[in-house]
């Protein structure tokens, strides 16, 4: 996954001197329960959090624009160690939000923070049909096809992400006006 960021300072941008992503859990950067690993695996081993550039580097496409990447982060696999190591996915069943901080400071030593939310999924074999009223968080993810068969409707509100090789709808299946439906195949 890449995270890309854009930051801006009123004395240029080469006065920025960092750019960091953290992880939140309940909005907080460390829990109360020893979590063990962070949901999130940066290659850069487990420090939970990872710095963002702007050299071009690390899926950055532009040299000093303002625009900070990293293109390296996963999701941690969904194994639950019996020693309590990976004790996040004990706590939490998938999907769920795991806040996205971003510390960007500049050499004045001003800060800002950003806070958003990164929504994991777990991903399986059997394929998923649908055909009645959807509503709420729908997260489908699968290596078989997804179907919405005759009066399937996506309800306005209703925010609905799918992953799947194929996804097919009948005739008269329906998104009303302030739904969300997204779509990606493999």
């Amino acid at each position: 996954m890449t995270v890309t960021v854009g930051v801006g300072d009123a004395q240029g941008w080469d006065n920025i001197q960092s750019v960091l992503l953290t992880v939140l859990v309940d909005g907080m950067e460390d829990t109360y329960w020893p979590m063990g690993r962070e949901p999130l695996a940066f290659p850069t081993g487990d420090p939970g959090s990872t710095w963002l550039y702007d050299d071009g580097t690390h899926g950055d496409q532009t040299a000093g624009d303002g625009v900070f990447t990293f293109d390296a982060i996963a999701t941690r696999k969904g194994d639950r160690d019996p020693n309590g190591f990976n004790t996040w996915y004990a706590h939490y069943s998938l999907p769920n939000d795991v806040g996205i901080r971003i510390i960007a400071q500049d050499k004045d030593g001003n800060s800002t923070i950003a806070d958003t939310r990164l929504t994991i999924a777990a991903c399986d074999d059997t394929g998923k049909t649908y055909s009645s009223n959807i509503t709420g968080r729908v997260f489908a993810c699968t290596s078989q096809n997804v179907r919405f068969l005759t009066g399937a409707t996506v309800t306005a509100g209703t925010e609905m992400h799918l992953k799947s090789q194929t996804v097919s709808f009948q005739n008269d299946t329906r998104v009303e006006e302030g739904a969300v439906l997204s779509v990606s195949t493999e």
